[in-house]
């Protein structure tokens, strides 16, 4: 499992506690007769139920034990693999965009374990905790079932309703404001058991990636970064979004006047840059190797920030959504048919306000995921299988690198240098290159090479030359260059990075190759730029380089794709959309998002179908490379 996966376990793991809590409680009361209860024997219900709150306490216990056996682990996993990625991610990114050697901080560990700890903490001191004592006045789900029993009493013995309409309505109020904590916000507004889990998880893994990034960042003493930027942003971000910022307060002898600070725009305040619910990500910035190229979709910060109030009106019918669909739950339960009627009508009601206000403003998406509620604990105990799948035909057995070359070769491949790659791995390599040849024909025009490389092999050719460049035919050569040390990681390490939202997903081994046949077929691609055909080889190709690393880095060619691969699947091209419809990782540049979007194994994925009609027609016409 990925970090993200693990986070959303986490965060569903509460909110069906939660669910559970209330399930416990309806059963509960719906052993008591209930619908039979009057006036006359109104209290010889109330003191039967308050006997049953031992009983009800044990149950919640249980559930509880349940969740903190799989919690702690589960944040571990999440915070390890979301660090273990975040400061690869940003040693790849200094390395590509700035002349620093990408080391390490050696607080990197440290930092992880810290909000490992505190987040579990956090869990357990203000959520988990008022749950699990047997104390029946303190314990939070016992308080709210002696809450429902009380208040119900009252209404009945006032006439003021039935007791089974009593019943219902105290139910679906407490279902409404969810299991306590122990917190409350600055206007005395309780947190729920689900929406605390939600906002603790979120924010470490904000954290995480903010901490890691700046601390590698400052490591290698690079100041100065661009900053991401979506459609709505809040009224911090708005005005630097989308630009070069510097990381460093105006008073550091490492700032850099020419560009603004993130410390003059609240940073490290709950409202401010990188502060409770921001999204932006800061990628490593050197001016004499980037180009800062404006995209010209970026909303300035005025439409930002009133975009952001419409999108805030989004998030609220999500939740009422979800409030509305617990409450049917909590209505079905019961038995109680008028109510799931109602519940329905509202819900209707919900969506189709939803609808129409994201069909009238084209900068937001429907977010499904945000309108459902979790599932039960079926969570904690995934099932595993073997997946059966149909072959079509055999390919040849690959036991040794000369296996894999004689196949390359049939191919079309001329030259093979692979090092460190197992027979196995490289079955499968051989079967993800005659795949993409099956998809886009026109590669095996212009791929004559394949050669492996290690991780930090490939840093630093990026770093000093630009992909696909040949130093020793003083050229540029697009070729497949197999990272070596992810393909024989990848069951250790690399296979829950290609699953998780920061890499790509619904993808397995073969995303690994079919991430650097991309990077191949944007490099013959550049070959046809008019910008790269006007440069002229000199004999010192210092030159040279620099152009084409700045404009190669530039991604003019996978940003052009992209856009009409977006616009193709009536989805607006942003930070955001590139998150969510192909990886995190993506959002770097146009060149990766390119590559991990190529990668993508979903059928289903919009951008990815559409980007593959595409190239097929981009690739028709190339020729082999002389």
């Amino acid at each position: 499992m990925s970090s993200n996966n693990y986070a959303d376990l986490i965060i569903n793991m509460y909110s069906s506690l939660q669910e559970n809590i209330f399930k416990i409680i309806i059963n509960a009361l719906k052993n008591s007769s209930y619908k039979d209860i009057n006036k006359d024997n109104i209290m010889q219900w109330q003191l039967e139920q308050f006997a049953k709150a031992g009983k009800l306490t044990d149950q919640v216990i249980n559930e509880v034990a349940k969740v903190n056996k799989v919690t702690p682990t589960a944040i571990k996993e999440m915070c390890q693999q979301l660090g273990y990625s975040t400061v690869k991610a940003t040693q790849d990114e200094i390395k590509s965009n700035t002349t620093k050697a990408g080391n390490l901080s050696p607080d990197s560990k440290n930092i992880v374990d810290s909000y490992i700890n505190q987040t579990w903490r956090s869990l357990y001191n203000n959520a988990n905790e008022s749950l699990l004592t047997r104390n029946t006045s303190l314990n939070s789900a016992t308080q709210i079932y002696r809450d429902i029993v009380i208040k119900s009493t009252i209404e009945v013995t006032s006439g003021l309703k039935t007791h089974e309409q009593a019943i219902r309505d105290n139910v679906y109020r407490w279902v409404d404001r969810g299991v306590p904590t122990r917190l409350t916000d600055k206007g005395g507004h309780g947190w729920s058991l689900e929406g605390y889990a939600r906002t603790v998880i979120n924010t470490t893994n904000h954290r995480v990636i903010n901490d890691l990034r700046n601390k590698t960042m400052n490591v290698n003493k690079v100041t100065l970064a661009k900053m991401s930027w979506h459609p709505c942003a809040r009224p911090a971000c708005a005005p630097i979004q989308g630009h070069v910022v510097n990381m460093v307060p105006p008073e550091s002898p490492d700032y850099d006047s020419k560009y603004d600070s993130i410390y003059n725009h609240g940073y490290g305040k709950p409202s401010g840059v990188q502060g409770i619910n921001c999204g932006h990500i800061f990628t490593p910035w050197d001016p004499e190797v980037n180009i800062d190229h404006k995209d010209s979709d970026m909303p300035t910060p005025k439409q930002a920030m009133k975009q952001s109030e419409v999108q805030q009106q989004q998030r609220s019918i999500e939740r009422a959504i979800r409030q509305t669909k617990k409450k049917m739950n909590a209505a079905e339960m019961l038995g109680d048919k008028a109510g799931m009627s109602h519940f329905r009508s509202v819900l209707s009601n919900q969506q189709a306000r939803l609808r129409d206000l994201v069909g009238s403003n084209k900068f937001l998406s429907r977010d499904y995921a945000r309108e459902q509620v979790a599932n039960d604990h079926k969570l904690l105990k995934p099932k595993t299988g073997k997946v059966m799948t149909k072959q079509k035909g055999t390919s040849p057995a690959i036991k040794s690198v000369e296996d894999f070359k004689n196949a390359v070769q049939k191919l079309g491949v001329e030259n093979v240098d692979i090092k460190d790659i197992a027979p196995d791995k490289l079955h499968k390599v051989y079967k993800t290159i005659k795949q993409t040849y099956d998809e886009v024909p026109a590669v095996k025009n212009f791929i004559s090479s394949i050669e492996s490389s290690t991780s930090k092999q490939m840093g630093d050719a990026v770093a000093k030359f630009g992909v696909n460049y040949d130093p020793n035919e003083n050229k540029i050569v697009p070729k497949l260059i197999l990272n070596s040390s992810e393909i024989e990681h990848f069951d250790n390490t690399l296979k829950t990075e290609m699953k998780q939202h920061f890499w790509v997903k619904h993808s397995d081994f073969s995303g690994i190759v079919k991430h650097e046949l991309a990077h191949a077929i944007s490099a013959r691609k550049s070959l046809d730029d008019s910008v790269l055909k006007s440069l002229k080889l000199p004999e010192n190709s210092n030159s040279y380089l620099k152009s084409f690393v700045r404009h190669g880095k530039s991604g003019a060619f996978e940003k052009r794709v992209l856009k009409k691969a977006f616009k193709q699947s009536n989805i607006e091209m942003n930070d955001d959309n590139i998150a969510k419809y192909i990886s995190y990782y993506g959002k770097t540049n146009y060149k990766e998002a390119f590559a991990e979007a190529y990668s993508n194994e979903d059928k289903n994925n919009p951008i990815t179908a559409n980007l593959k009609k595409l190239l097929l027609d981009e690739m028709k016409n190339l020729k082999p490379v002389k």
